[in-house]
């Protein structure tokens, strides 16, 4: 009965039908273009039993994906309710189980790949091998990727033309481009979109969607990412298929995003052409041409007026200003018309509502403002208020401007303000902040989703203090808060527990993180930090006034003014940086650089000065930089070393954490080879006299050593021992005396014998012999050792 039910959903939704319909929760794949080894087609269903049927199903040709129950939700008991949520966080757990499956497949395939020669494809369909694809043998592969370049899998073209893609593969919202710059071109298949290009001439960008189903997904990835750009929706004309899906899906796609829609017109039908490569091969290149050039808007329905107009208001000033008399002219109305009603719909938006009780609305200055003389404002007022040092109120100032400004960047640092103790200022500064930064927001303590909602709801520049009770063992919470570092990775996914539906939020915004001690070391290799000190006696600041706030609303609204006047200008900028051999710490400052520059005045050298200032008294060594280090002081002296006196010397070393690593109790072998395994350092097999142990030469870390911690420092050598007469083996002199630490020379064992010698500690070889537990060696690691000399 239920197989019958899903039958009828699937044809109201125009899905062909398969064959017969299997309820055993895997997913079963069949054609719905009635060609062979079409597998286009989708479903999966649980049986529950008691009549309780759960799944979905779809078709990614024509973009159809729908769920079904053959229950409505209100009629399922609290345990049905479970059992689908069970059901759909297992099936999402193995879709993203086999995503990765494809990608890293993907990877495999990439790196054997070749570049494209002859392809009897690329014959049949006319065109060159454009943009970065290869060739696997007989199999053409077009990169499927994400909008930051990442391959996630492949589609794999035979020479007879049967496309598919690597089994896990999640195609939505992904894509494959041709060229750069605008405007943009968003194609179905990649024969269509080598047409396109070649009929631009490469003056623009071309973006192959795989199917139709899909175009509508990838263009609003790539409106999000090119708010303002031209773009042109490239439909196939799928007369001779029911629904017309290419045209229909296309259509879609340009109404969702305010886009151009064109579609290919052919002269003969007589041999069913449908999309662009058709009308290439029939008609010229300069028919794609006439084609393109031809795009219009599609007309709009009133319900898809409203939505344009609410998509019109949820853009920036400077974002809608780039394209209102486009939009307009679409619209079929006047441009003051449509600045009014964009206007009267911001508010109304519940973004905006949320935005107007959480955060200020703030009107930029009526008139054009200097961008020097407004920082030195800004500074003073900082200066007044809180005891630093000049460098570090420089620093604070460009970053004041900077949350004004950030959409003009890729990389958004944190402001970090740590002391070694209470009352140093932090919560003062905090207080100085809020009254000049873009919308500000004080929070004494968040949760990650509290983190992610509030920036997606009203994009205020975060104000968290007392990070220090909170943030230290949250893993979530850093990782998200890291998230937002990057524009392009600024936001995290979760599910909509109603809905159980993805929801994608932003985590791009302005934080400033106050707290006793140190940030973790991924949170500060983000930062800017300012190290705030308790001040002196003779030391004093102004007292902040109730209504401080309100008192800097004149600077506030000037920063708006000054970011949107200069906002092309900052993203044009290319500041000189100064090289600190800090590759992170450059892209941090390169933001407050770049308003420096667009500033002018002294601030680009006052800029200068402050990150040299800053980044030589930061201590952004991680834990595993402070173990390279003290394992390259450990080596000075020897070659190799086993992992228990690598370990013994690590443990030894005054002042150094590695005596108390875990709990109070020492550093191990085992703890050892985990904090190495990052670097790709593993221990091997080492040989002294009969026994055989496992440790470390001290060429493995060579390459860690320069590049973690630059060159090797110099040192004064010690004077190598010597054995008896003419390579005759004999007893050393130790170094050390009293303690039991590795020698810092080996005996001189004859060159005739070719063989590797060993470090060993005083007090006898026993001492290193076969060390217990993971350090003991295998019958199989002996034999292997024994073989390889």
């Amino acid at each position: 009965m239920q197989a019958e039910e899903i039958v009828k959903a699937m044809e109201m939704a125009g899905v062909p039908v398969p064959n017969e319909i299997i309820l055993d929760g895997r997913i079963h794949r069949f054609p719905t273009n009635g060609k062979q080894g079409d597998r286009a087609g989708y479903y999966q269903f649980w049986d529950h039993g008691n009549g309780f049927v759960a799944g979905y199903f779809g078709d990614w040709r024509s973009g159809v994906s729908q769920k079904w129950c053959s229950k409505n939700a209100h009629e399922l008991s609290p345990i049905q309710k479970k059992k689908v949520a069970e059901v759909q966080q297992a099936a999402e757990t193995e879709r993203r189980r086999l995503a990765e499956q494809a990608r890293r497949k993907a990877c495999k395939l990439w790196e054997k790949a070749r570049e494209p020669s002859f392809h009897p494809y690329l014959k049949r369909k006319g065109i060159s091998p454009l943009g970065d694809i290869k060739q696997l043998k007989s199999l053409l592969l077009i990169p499927v990727m994400d909008s930051n370049g990442g391959i996630h899998s492949l589609q794999l073209i035979s020479p007879d033309g049967t496309k598919r893609f690597l089994a896990g593969t999640q195609v939505a919202g992904q894509f494959f481009p041709i060229g750069q710059g605008e405007p943009i071109y968003i194609a179905e298949g990649y024969a269509t979109g080598v047409s396109i290009y070649e009929a631009i001439e490469g003056q623009g960008t071309v973006v192959v969607a795989f199917f139709a189903g899909n175009i509508k997904p990838v263009a609003k990835v790539i409106r999000e990412a090119n708010p303002s750009a031209k773009i042109i929706i490239c439909a196939d004309n799928d007369a001779w298929t029911a629904g017309n899906p290419g045209l229909t899906k296309a259509t879609e796609a340009a109404k969702a995003i305010g886009a151009l829609l064109a579609a290919p017109s052919f002269r003969d039908t007589s041999k069913k052409p449908t999309d662009f490569n058709d009308l290439h091969q029939l008609e010229g290149l300069q028919r794609v041409r006439d084609c393109l050039r031809e795009a219009k808007h599609p007309e709009l329905s009133e319900q898809e007026v409203e939505a344009e107009l609410d998509r019109l208001a949820s853009l920036s000033p400077i974002q809608y200003d780039r394209i209102r008399e486009e939009a307009a002219k679409r619209l079929g109305v006047r441009v003051s018309t449509l600045d009014e009603e964009v206007k009267r719909r911001r508010p109304r938006e519940q973004g905006e509502r949320k935005r107007g009780v959480i955060v200020e609305e703030l009107e930029p200055w009526d008139e054009p403002v200097e961008g020097a003389e407004l920082l030195r404002e800004i500074k003073a007022v900082i200066q007044a208020h809180v005891v630093l040092k000049e460098e570090q109120a420089t620093a604070i100032s460009l970053w004041v401007a900077l949350t004004y400004c950030y959409d003009s960047f890729r990389i958004l640092p944190m402001l970090a303000l740590t002391s070694p103790e209470k009352r140093c200022g932090k919560t003062t500064l905090l207080e100085v902040l809020g009254g000049l930064v873009k919308s500000p927001l004080l929070a004494s303590n968040i949760t990650p989703a509290a983190l992610f909602r509030v920036i997606e709801a009203c994009r205020p520049c975060l104000l968290i203090d007392e990070a220090d009770t909170f943030i230290q063992g949250n893993d979530e919470l850093r990782g998200v808060i890291n998230s937002g570092h990057t524009r392009q990775s600024a936001f995290v996914i979760r599910v909509n527990g109603e809905t159980l539906e993805p929801e994608k939020f932003s985590t791009w915004g302005p934080k400033v993180i106050a707290l006793i001690g140190q940030l973790p070391d991924t949170n500060r290799d983000r930062s800017v930090e300012i190290r705030l000190q308790r001040k002196l006696p003779g030391e004093k600041v102004q007292r902040l006034l109730l209504d401080f706030a309100k008192q800097m609303e004149p600077l506030r609204r000037k920063l708006l003014r000054w970011a949107q006047d200069n906002a092309e200008t900052l993203k044009a900028a290319t500041p000189d940086i100064p090289e600190v051999g800090n590759d992170r710490a450059i892209d941090n400052w390169q933001p407050l650089f770049a308003i420096a520059q667009v500033a002018e005045g002294e601030w680009q050298e006052m800029a200068r000065k402050a990150m040299l200032a800053i980044e030589a008294t930061s201590d952004s060594a991680t834990v595993r930089q402070e173990l390279l280090a003290d394992i390259r002081e450990a080596f000075n002296g020897h070659d190799r070393m086993s992992s228990k006196g690598l370990v013994e010397a690590l443990t030894g070393m005054d002042d150094r954490p590695w005596a108390e690593w875990r709990h109070g109790k020492p550093l191990t072998p085992n703890g050892l080879a985990r904090l190495l395994k990052p670097f790709g350092i593993k221990s091997e097999l080492i040989r002294k006299g009969q026994k055989v142990f496992r440790g470390y030469k001290k060429e493995m870390f060579k390459e860690a050593f320069i590049r973690y911690l630059g060159p090797d420092p110099p040192t004064q050598s010690v004077t190598t021992l010597q054995s008896h007469k003419i390579n005759k083996l004999g007893q050393n002199q130790s170094v050390t005396k009293d303690e039991p630490v590795t020698l810092s020379d080996e005996y001189k064992y004859l060159k005739s014998l070719d063989c590797n010698s060993v470090t060993f500690a005083k007090q006898g070889a026993e001492r290193e012999g076969i060390p217990d537990g993971q350090e003991k060696v295998t019958d199989e690691e002996q034999t292997l050792f024994e073989f390889e000399f």
